[in-house]
């Protein structure tokens, strides 16, 4: 797929704003902010639903899995309606300062994705938005820090919001419309799942409703966090019924926890890799669009799932102790 795909549409303030805000700021400054979009990307949701579900908080860090992994897969669906393309694609006067995949043709619409819109706004919403919202049998502890959860909602959205701004990446009413679609989320999907009950039928219906992008999404990001949520939902709900691993108050456990955790999550994007040309997995076909969809669902599968079974070993050597006799 090249650079000519999608569709241009804009308000011509938004250009005149963007153009604006690089030139005020300059390429460094402005590639520096660019870091912010940080606090609305993949490895550092993780590592945000991480810290809560493998150490302080499961019910906490299900909750935030739920809202963001909806909201991350929902946003590409939208985008490969509009297909509205990136700011920079056909401004000249317009730099990206922040490459939303590195391996990838910066004008490439299969691995940088659409513009409309953006999935880190919507993901900062989804994530900091849903803090003090959460209503679980577990919320009682989190009285103390509804203020910073409060603060934390309304400014790192905007800081994530003006950072894809600033860097080119997005127009402002895609930023728009990804805080938008993210309070529809927060507001939603939690009464949806507490009014369903049960695990594997909220999946099944979310799934379902997921699921048909596979017939007209075109971009990577739709199936990365297609990947990502079924293996999650899954996982959530198999966790629940057959492992039941409980959280600890040990500083030192939950390090250990979300570093390893981590590290496989890391290890799994490179390993699943290894069997595949980069030519075929940058293709954009449907063979390399399901092999992208797969590997995420058995990297969240692995991380969700197989990786809390050995938080207690002491059960799983009562298990194999049972099953000698």
């Amino acid at each position: 797929m090249d650079g000519a795909t999608g569709n241009i549409f804009f308000f011509g303030w938004e250009l005149r704003l963007m153009e604006w805000l690089q030139n005020l700021f300059g390429d460094k400054l402005g590639a520096a902010i660019g870091y912010l979009s940080i606090l609305g990307e993949g490895v550092f949701i993780v590592f945000i639903v991480g810290i809560f579900y493998w150490g302080i908080d499961k019910e906490m860090g299900e909750y935030l899995g739920r809202n963001i992994l909806i909201g991350s897969t929902w946003s590409p669906m939208i985008k490969n309606v509009f297909l509205r393309r990136r700011p920079y694609f056909d401004d000249p006067k317009l730099k990206i300062l922040r490459i939303i995949d590195k391996d990838g043709d910066i004008y490439d619409t299969v691995s940088q994705g659409f513009s409309f819109p953006s999935s880190h706004s919507t993901a900062s919403v989804t994530m900091y938005g849903a803090l003090p919202l959460y209503k679980g049998s577990t919320a009682s502890r989190y009285d103390k820090l509804k203020k910073i959860f409060i603060i934390a909602a309304f400014s790192f959205p905007v800081m994530v919001g003006f950072s894809r701004v600033i860097v080119g990446a997005h127009y402002p009413t895609d930023v728009l419309a990804g805080w938008t679609l993210g309070t529809f989320v927060i507001l939603l999907i939690p009464r949806i799942y507490d009014r369903i009950g049960n695990d594997f039928i909220f999946a099944a219906i979310i799934i379902a409703v997921s699921l048909p992008g596979f017939f007209f999404c075109r971009s990577n990001d739709y199936f990365t966090c297609l990947g990502l949520l079924v293996g999650f939902l899954i996982s959530t709900a198999l966790e629940r019924k057959y492992v039941q691993f409980e959280n600890t108050s040990r500083i030192s456990v939950i390090i250990l926890r979300i570093v390893f955790g981590m590290g496989i999550f890391l290890a799994l994007q490179v390993l699943l890799k290894m069997p595949f040309s980069k030519e075929f997995l940058e293709t954009g076909s449907l063979g390399s669009h399901f092999v992208r969809f797969m590997r995420y669902a058995i990297i969240a599968f692995v991380v969700f799932f197989i990786y809390p079974m050995f938080f207690d070993m002491s059960r799983i050597k009562n298990h194999f102790n049972k099953k000698m006799r």
